[in-house]
């Protein structure tokens, strides 16, 4: 049996922690972060979170930072 914890982190009812770029082991949380500080556009992110700079060069993850930018703008 494993003994730790993990922590969950909520907004809008969504888990924060998981990875949307697999390459660079970014998690939705670290792109939200950056979107609040600013990033509009994926090369944006991509600046401030290193997401999509990978292997695949954002071919798995630059439809969902998209998708991210357009619910989380203000």
């Amino acid at each position: 049996m494993h003994n730790y914890k993990v922590k969950y982190y909520y907004t809008k009812g969504e888990i924060l922690w998981k990875k949307v770029c697999l390459c660079r082991g970014v998690t939705k949380e670290q792109i939200i972060e950056s979107i609040k500080n600013g990033a509009k556009t994926f090369e944006d992110v991509k600046e401030k979170t290193g997401a999509g700079t990978g292997g695949c060069r954002g071919g798995r993850c630059e439809g969902t930072i998209e998708t991210l930018i357009k619910v989380y703008e203000e």
